[in-house]
């Protein structure tokens, strides 16, 4: 399949828009080699500005084929908008992420990045810290949405993601899951906290801390209500399992917008 799909993508140089979601049924049939042909595709693409990449429970899928895939990116020079969804594909480890630190790195026109690696095990704070390097060149950036849930994450990494968004002063959107990550403690909640105060642009927050066991509800309750001085529009806030109460979030209390109850 993926020989024909780099055939026919072979012919659509000018194309602006990929967009590739892939049957669940089908993960067993993608493999590393799929992701080269994509790669050998994506190369002659001068003029694609948004892609697109959902590959969930795929069990052969490795280091090599996402790391060379995502290296490719420093050849799109119009690339705008990127989506990766790597859900449960648990082979991928930080080496692969080391192909898309050098593909974006050089990237200043970066807008929207979202990258899911929900339940890839072997992502560490390595890992983390080349995401952060991976999005140090983008100037742009509107819209950021990271999913590590599950994954073998502590303070140290998450420290490597908060310098990261507090940076990029331009995002509109941020949402950040780091739900089941057990070694995560209070420091995070308060450097989190920080960047998040320090976005004076922010219209929607998401930020997942559910069964981070090392947290403390006194830290978690100080999250909640710095974000109450933030003129958010969306918020959706859950931490150890509870949901917020946001009949505590009153409208009269956000200088602008309408803040939607989810």
């Amino acid at each position: 399949f993926f020989e024909s799909l780099k055939n026919g993508l072979s012919q659509l140089s000018n194309l602006q828009i990929l967009k590739l979601d892939f049957d669940p049924d089908a993960k067993d049939d993608i493999t590393d080699a799929s992701l080269l042909c994509l790669k050998d595709s994506l190369s002659s693409m001068k003029d694609l500005f948004h892609f697109t990449l959902r590959l969930n429970h795929c069990l052969n899928i490795s280091d090599n084929g996402f790391g060379k895939l995502t290296h490719s990116f420093k050849y799109l020079l119009s690339l705008q908008e990127v989506y990766l969804d790597f859900y449960r594909c648990p082979s991928l480890t930080d080496e692969g992420l080391k192909g898309l630190r050098s593909g974006l790195f050089a990237n200043r026109s970066l807008t929207v990045f979202q990258l899911d690696l929900a339940y890839c095990r072997s992502i560490t704070n390595v890992g983390l810290k080349y995401v952060k390097d991976a999005l140090s060149g983008s100037e742009r950036l509107l819209s950021l949405h990271l999913n590590f849930d599950s994954c073998k994450i502590t303070d140290e990494g998450v420290d490597s993601l908060q310098q990261s968004i507090k940076k990029h002063t331009s995002l509109e959107e941020l949402s950040i899951i780091i739900s089941n990550c057990h070694e995560i403690t209070d420091k995070t909640i308060r450097r989190l906290k920080d960047a998040v105060g320090s976005l004076n642009k922010l219209r929607t927050l998401n930020v997942h801390f559910d069964m981070c066991i090392k947290t403390t509800k006194k830290y978690l309750d100080s999250f909640k209500e710095s974000v109450k001085e933030i003129p958010l529009e969306s918020l959706n806030l859950s931490y150890s399992c509870l949901k917020i109460d946001y009949s505590s979030l009153q409208p009269k209390k956000v200088a602008s917008g309408i803040l939607k109850k989810k």
